[in-house]
């Protein structure tokens, strides 16, 4: 049984594409990702601070059932993250606490901003991944291209399932994912397990199936959509409950989620003000009748807070936004732009196979078109 990796370039950013036999390929990409992972999962303030949380005996109680479940329900997952480990040399136990951050409880503010619409004929989803800056230099685009599964692409944190950001697979599906602070998690599996094991799904209707049917402690809420497909779907998983909405339904309307629930009962989450405010913002939308892909960037990755919901580490705010995705459903192609970068477009099967030669860049970075 044997791997391979071979690095491709997103425009400016690092894509790696790993092929081969499950465990051979994570423990392959712990390996050679050793120094990143190391630095996320090693020696962040992240790994410090949740290793302070886990100190609290209910925390750790509350932390070493959910490993369980997680271990007992999805072992493909969990074998993922044990060979990422051996791998790197680092220990599990490290790469649990990160994956199952979400799953623990409140204290944890992380972000993330997406929306769906329709416009005419035309489907598009867009996905700001929010994070602390410290992880930027460490991010990169992955493609899995694993024996007996279909290909995916994710963004991905080292250290991490890759599942918990942006998805797209073979079969044309694409999701992003936001969290949702939990006041009392379940007792179920991690979300990020959950979330990893989704990635195998033909269709939007399998994905939304599972997630009615496959509780996670934490919570996520899913923006989906499928290349031909003529709605978007939004589903909030969240401590064991479940609820959606459709594009479908909605006449004129941006579909958003930030941080906090919207369709599940309030009383499940603990909003934050930063999510609060980015979900006035999102309130305000309506969906754009020119230029979808621009619109989608204006309001993501040009726009600070409150114009928009780029994050900027400012004030009392301590996440960035590190990429934003624009994915046209309809024309079955990518837009990326990554943090101080120039923005990449690509059809969405390529993206999913690796196939770099057919990327167009914008012309512009970013922060030249924030104000």
């Amino acid at each position: 049984m044997s791997a391979t990796i071979e690095e491709h370039r997103l425009g400016e950013t690092s894509w790696l594409v790993v092929t081969g036999e499950r465990r051979s390929a994570f423990r392959l990409l712990g390996q050679r990702e050793s120094r990143r992972i190391h630095a996320v999962a090693g020696e962040s303030k992240a790994i410090h601070r949740l290793k302070a949380r886990v100190s609290s005996p209910q925390t750790a109680e509350n932390l070493a059932a959910v490993r369980e479940q997680s271990r007992l329900t999805y072992p493909d997952q969990w074998a993922e993250l044990v060979a990422m480990a051996e791998g790197a040399n680092i220990p599990l136990d490290n790469l649990v606490l990160l994956n199952l951050r979400g799953d623990l409880g409140t204290e944890e503010k992380i972000g993330c901003t997406d929306l769906a619409f329709r416009n005419d004929d035309a489907v598009f989803l867009a996905h700001n991944e929010d994070g602390s800056p410290e992880f930027e230099p460490y991010c990169v685009m992955l493609t899995l291209r694993l024996d007996g599964e279909p290909a995916v692409t994710t963004w991905w944190y080292p250290g991490f399932l890759p599942s918990n950001t942006i998805t797209l697979n073979e079969y044309g599906l694409v999701w992003g994912i936001d969290n949702v602070r939990v006041a009392a998690p379940a007792a179920a599996p991690g979300r990020h397990f959950v979330a990893r094991a989704l990635q195998g799904c033909e269709t939007i209707t399998e994905v939304v199936d599972r997630l009615r049917d496959e509780p996670s402690a934490g919570g996520f809420a899913y923006t989906i959509g499928q290349v031909g497909h003529p709605h978007a779907i939004q589903v909030e998983a969240a401590a064991g409950f479940y609820a959606y909405r459709s594009t479908r339904y909605a006449d004129d309307a941006v579909l958003w989620h930030t941080n906090h629930l919207l369709n599940l009962p309030s009383s499940l989450d603990v909003p934050s003000d930063n999510s609060l405010t980015r979900a006035k913002t999102a309130a305000t939308w309506t969906t754009p009748h020119s230029q979808p892909v621009d619109w989608c960037l204006q309001q993501l990755a040009r726009a600070p807070m409150p114009q928009g919901v780029r994050r900027d580490a400012a004030g009392d705010d301590n996440l960035v936004t590190l990429v934003t995705f624009v994915v046209d459903l309809s024309t079955a192609t990518v837009t990326v732009a990554p943090r101080g970068q120039v923005a990449v477009t690509i059809p969405a099967d390529d993206l999913v196979h690796a196939r770099s030669d057919r990327q167009a860049s914008r012309p512009e970075r970013r922060e030249e078109l924030a104000e």
